[in-house]
């Protein structure tokens, strides 16, 4: 045998090159640890989103302490010792339509009579008017009716209401924030399962529909911290409030792509490139092709292909 003939492939080996294994499902910050997500128990995967979920509340949290928590005290603390609301209509001796507190993030204001607000310049406006509550902000202004029982606006009671369920609403911040992840995330790993597994089909990648979700449900954990991060960063004014929008914009294909890759990432199927296996195929024709594959003296005559199909 000469150098340049081709020597047979010992037996167990293969030619083609044999895909790298997995790593164990912990991260879903890499491709591959997203597509290592395919064969995790869902266990694991409810645990990593649970942390992630965690982290996003504690971030939304962290922001509302910085902006809003700040400025909510000293509004309340600048409105009059009387006040309320009642009939839907709002009855207080302030006129004025100067901020109650403002800062870059937001601003508090009486504007009973619909006069220009002062607090432009903030990205979220709060303005209490005669019969409504208006909020604007880059996306323009909604409009909120007051609601027909009786509500204190007034300094002493709305700093005891503030002092006694502040704790109660961060909480539930916190809790809102966690299940509407969850849900948001079960919602696209549902829709997006199955073109994940059609995808992984065609491109030859070992996946089960079940896989697919799960691949799917970790590859938007990666764009939630992204999202995360930059609300951090929004607080820290290392941002603007247009960034902070674009980036949460971008998450939504940000999770696309870490699908794809992630499919992409996952065990070849162990079959001849370029080929598809017939699932109506018998073993014996299987075993026998595969025998007249090897020898090269095989014609493979019309006889031979009648005795196949027979089989």
């Amino acid at each position: 045998m000469t150098d340049h003939e081709s020597k047979p492939a010992e037996p167990g080996i293969r030619e083609s090159k044999v895909p790298q294994p997995l790593p164990p499902a912990w991260q879903p910050l890499t491709f591959r640890g997203v597509a290592a997500f395919s064969r995790a128990r869902i266990g694991r995967l409810l645990l990593v989103q649970l942390l992630v979920a965690l982290l996003t509340g504690a971030a939304v949290i962290w922001c509302l302490h910085a902006t809003w928590f700040q400025r909510l005290p000293q509004a309340i603390r600048a409105l009059p010792t009387t006040g309320e609301i009642k009939n839907r209509v709002l009855d207080s001796p302030r006129l004025s339509p100067e901020p109650l507190a403002a800062d870059g993030f937001v601003a508090f204001s009486v504007n009973l009579n619909r006069a220009a607000s002062l607090g432009s310049a903030s990205d979220v406006r709060v303005e209490f008017h005669r019969t409504d509550l208006n909020v604007c902000s880059l996306l323009g202004c909604v409009q909120f009716d007051y609601p027909g029982f009786d509500i204190p606006f007034n300094q002493p009671d709305l700093e005891a209401w503030w002092g006694a369920w502040r704790w109660t609403i961060i909480a539930s911040i916190l809790g809102g924030t966690i299940a509407f992840l969850f849900a948001n995330w079960f919602v696209l790993a549902t829709i997006y399962a199955f073109p994940a597994w059609v995808f992984a089909y065609f491109k030859d990648r070992e996946l089960t529909l079940v896989g697919g979700w799960k691949v799917a449900a970790a590859a938007l954990l990666a764009p939630a911290l992204a999202v995360s991060g930059g609300i951090v960063l929004y607080s820290l004014n290392a941002v603007d409030l247009l960034r902070l929008l674009l980036l949460w914009c971008l998450h939504l294909p940000l999770g696309w792509l870490y699908l794809y890759c992630g499919v992409l990432r996952l065990p070849v199927v162990g079959q001849a490139p370029g080929k598809k296996s017939n699932p109506f195929e018998g073993q014996r024709a299987k075993r026998r092709r595969s025998e007249r594959a090897a020898n090269p003296f095989t014609s493979g005559t019309a006889a031979e292909k009648a005795k196949d199909a027979s089989g």
